[in-house]
């Protein structure tokens, strides 16, 4: 938590960009991980930070957070999830299927 919330706050002050918490871990575990700085690393985010206003609080970035338009419903829409078998071929079909609102990526 104390990780996640610094992470949260040195990204925000180094980039400008607000992580939610999950994306944190993320980031926080892809740099405990990497061995070079000449290595990519992607690392994707998996939330809006509007939906964690406590961590973001907590993180002390003093940004006010707003629900972007396009999601100004989101606390009201049904969750959906699928379930995908643990192959890399099908994750990757989904993710063209599914991805960038039904356009091929």
């Amino acid at each position: 938590d104390e990780q996640t919330c610094e992470t949260i706050a040195e990204v925000f002050a180094s980039t400008g960009e607000l992580l939610d918490p999950h994306t944190a871990i993320g980031v926080k575990a892809a740099r405990d991980c990497r061995r070079s700085l000449d290595t990519p690393m992607v690392i994707l985010g998996t939330a809006h930070p509007v939906k964690f206003p406590e961590a973001v609080q907590k993180a002390g970035v003093g940004k006010a957070l707003e629900l972007p338009a396009h999601l100004s419903d989101l606390f009201e829409r049904d969750e959906r999830c699928t379930v995908l078998p643990n192959d890399l071929k099908a994750m990757q079909a989904f993710v063209s299927q599914h991805g960038n609102r039904g356009k091929p990526l």
